[in-house]
């Protein structure tokens, strides 16, 4: 019976260091599952939080530049003229050296063209110019814009060159120009 009592007593035993050795694994399991969601979430916080340092490194540069950039501001808006200026000045500009030039030039607004200046972008209307004259006279034209400093920003989206009956030449430009 002795024999049979400690049998009995050895798988007790047994059965419960393997209980207490099953309990701290799953307890071990749970736990190290728990420590790498909350290392994680650490890592998460961490990486959030230099993000949020990089951005106001960033904000913080911004509005550096910002203020380094007023008096840029100041100078450009002396550069870049206002729309009335734009629409009764440029033209008169463009007819002078197209006299100076030899040419003969035809000058329009594009009706319903004008972008209104917002959110500190400058305001733009859209033209087209019609050159007649000799290739040469034309260049001279061309260059005096492309070259000379005027206050008249302008951009050139289209171009066409074709010879007209008179052995001269007739150039189409489409286009906008900037105002504040």
């Amino acid at each position: 019976m002795k024999a049979h009592n400690f049998k009995k007593q050895l798988l007790i035993r047994l059965g419960i260091f393997f209980g207490i050795v099953a309990v701290l694994i799953g307890a071990f399991m749970f736990f190290s599952n728990q420590s790498s969601q909350i290392a994680q979430r650490i890592l998460k916080i961490r990486s959030e939080a230099e993000e949020q340092a990089k951005i106001n490194q960033i904000l913080t540069d911004l509005r550096k530049g910002k203020e380094d950039a007023v008096p840029y501001m100041n100078s450009l808006k002396n550069l870049i003229p206002n729309q009335n200026d734009l629409i009764t000045v440029l033209p008169k500009e463009i007819e002078i050296q197209s006299r100076v030039s030899g040419v003969s030039i035809v000058f329009d607004w594009q009706q319903g063209s004008v972008v209104i200046p917002k959110d500190g972008a400058f305001g733009s209307a859209s033209f087209s110019m019609t050159i007649l004259g000799q290739m040469d006279q034309i260049i001279a034209f061309l260059k005096y814009w492309e070259i000379r400093p005027s206050r008249f920003s302008l951009r050139i989206d289209q171009f066409d060159v074709a010879s007209d009956n008179s052995g001269g030449y007739k150039v189409g430009v489409k286009g906008v120009s900037f105002f504040q």
